[in-house]
């Protein structure tokens, strides 16, 4: 005997777990489509010394491999080249200038300003860091990290992640920058008579030597 309460009934529960698988199965879809953002800076790394950028001496096989397998850049700019005013650039999407205190070294980064990894750790991203932010300065408001959490390096950053968890890493690299051991250039291979020094540098061993280290 036809029921037609019960033939309904049973439709109804069809179409909420048919709803249910799409709407779960869409999420999974949009959580898989979520890229994993890896963001390395170098302080203090002159751009033209590169091998992707014809530099003969320095050798950067790494970063010559990113630069032909994505996009390399030969005619930027930047309105602050300077350590703190630029990361404080990059993490807000903002010009320096419009970051108040937080475009200077030393000083306090405003709270109204908001970073990238703080938006994308509260929209389900694991963030850190490790290496150089922001700064050298502090945030106003104790607590608050502006690229994410401080780790030892990035594979310890990778042993913390969950599974299927999306992550957006700031890896911040001091190594071109001062104080450095002097002779590290002439030690990993580099000629010194190949260097080319800018035209307002003096052409003495002792020049050439620093600026292989």
């Amino acid at each position: 005997m036809f029921n037609g309460s019960v033939v309904l009934r049973c439709l109804f529960w069809s179409v909420c777990i048919l709803s249910l698988c799409f709407v779960s199965n869409t999420q999974a879809a949009e959580a898989q489509k979520r890229p994993n953002i890896l963001f390395a800076i170098a302080d203090d790394w002159g751009w033209p010394h590169a091998g992707v950028y014809g530099d003969p001496v320095v050798k950067t096989p790494t970063f010559d491999r990113l630069a032909r397998e994505g996009v390399l850049f030969q005619n930027a700019y930047i309105s602050s080249p300077s350590c703190t005013p630029s990361r404080g650039a990059i993490l807000t999407g903002k010009y320096h200038w419009q970051l108040e205190a937080g475009a200077n070294l030393h000083c306090i980064f405003p709270d109204k300003f908001e970073t990238y990894p703080e938006l994308l750790k509260a929209h389900g991203y694991q963030v850190g860091y490790t290496g150089k932010a922001w700064g050298p300065g502090r945030t106003e408001t104790a607590g608050r990290e502006l690229a994410g959490k401080r780790y030892k390096s990035f594979q310890d950053f990778l042993q913390h992640q969950k599974p299927g968890e999306p992550f957006c890493f700031w890896l911040g690299s001091s190594d071109p920058h001062r104080p450095y051991e002097a002779g590290t250039g002439v030690q990993s291979g580099m000629d010194l008579s190949k260097i080319k020094l800018p035209a307002c540098f003096p052409d003495a061993p002792i020049v050439r030597s620093d600026v292989a280290d």
